[in-house]
């Protein structure tokens, strides 16, 4: 008599649920990824909702550049040790994790995905996308980790997804 499984898109209005070829069910609002299944590579859907756990858990503890955790964090380190409490293995820096990952576009950003900044050919800044175009950071000396847009830093320059 009751909701065993939602997709937790309820008032996103209308949306088109798609089988995509290489076996990823989408759910899509417009261009706009709203929901996926994760089935097509990349990390799992309870792994990317861990990690985003564990980064919001983090919020409010200083920035120190190199620091892994568990007082302080790097931008690099933070997302390193995001995925590793989800089981998921990055490497440490931020040019390393984007190397690491698969590209996929800004229109299929799901919560979990990493953007990067600042140079394409060696990104110096990557934050975890939370969803509605915010993202957590560790982002330079005198701040703390916290939520901002994904704009803020500046123009991001790449994302990825990790298998």
């Amino acid at each position: 008599g009751g909701v065993v499984w939602a997709s937790g898109t309820n008032g996103q209005g209308q949306a088109n649920l798609v089988i995509q070829s290489d076996g990823n069910v989408v759910d899509y609002k417009g261009s706009a990824a709203i929901w996926s299944t994760y089935t097509a590579g990349g990390v799992s859907k309870m792994a990317a909702t861990a990690a985003v756990a564990f980064a919001r858990k983090q919020l409010g503890k200083p920035y120190q550049y190199g620091a892994t955790g568990p007082n302080s964090y790097d931008c690099s380190g933070l997302t390193r040790a995001a995925y590793a409490s989800a089981g998921v293995a990055l490497n440490r820096t931020s040019q390393q994790q984007y190397a690491q990952g698969t590209a996929i576009s800004a229109a299929a950003l799901q919560p979990g995905d990493l953007v990067f900044y600042y140079s394409s050919a060696n990104p110096s800044h990557v934050a975890m996308y939370i969803g509605n175009g915010q993202i957590i950071e560790a982002l330079k000396t005198g701040t703390n980790v916290m939520i901002n847009s994904i704009g803020y830093p500046g123009s991001p320059v790449g994302y990825r997804r990790y298998a």
